[in-house]
């Protein structure tokens, strides 16, 4: 079941919109050098429905200049991504590189990080990265993460 929860969570990660470049610089909004670092997930909900505590409890999230690592049970997703940190809230695009799913899945969202929080919020079917961090009424999904120590 978690191999399951992580595939989907991977899958839809993947599908997160293209463009790939300035994912280190600071803009006029978010200051993308927030975002590296090691992360694990708080809570998560997609198309409205909270995600259980245990199907996230095993992932991890890994992010560097260039690219988002998920990893958890025996599943790995590489994303390239890049930050309009112009836009509020900052609109991230998301091009899979490695997944057991293939390369090349895009997805576009839109992300905050507030101290040691990282909320992120995408439409795992392509098109328009959504304008509020909230699933309800939608395919959206929304996850909060937290900087691991």
């Amino acid at each position: 079941m978690r191999t399951i929860g992580l595939l989907v969570l991977g899958a839809s990660f993947l599908i997160l919109g293209p463009a790939l470049t300035g994912a280190g610089d600071k803009k006029d909004g978010l200051d993308v050098s927030k975002l590296i670092g090691k992360w694990t997930y708080i809570s998560g909900e997609k198309a409205g429905e909270a995600i259980a505590a245990k199907d996230l409890k095993n992932q991890k999230v890994s992010i560097d200049k260039e690219t988002f690592t998920l990893t958890g049970d025996d599943a790995l997703f590489i994303m390239k991504y890049e930050v309009d940190a112009k836009k509020s809230p900052a609109v991230i695009n998301f091009v899979m590189t490695k997944s057991p799913f293939g390369a090349g899945a895009k997805a576009a969202g839109i992300i905050e990080v507030k101290g040691d929080e990282l909320k992120l919020c995408y439409n795992p079917e392509g098109g328009p990265a959504p304008t509020a961090f909230a699933t309800k009424g939608s395919k959206a999904h929304y996850f909060v993460l937290k900087r691991a120590k």
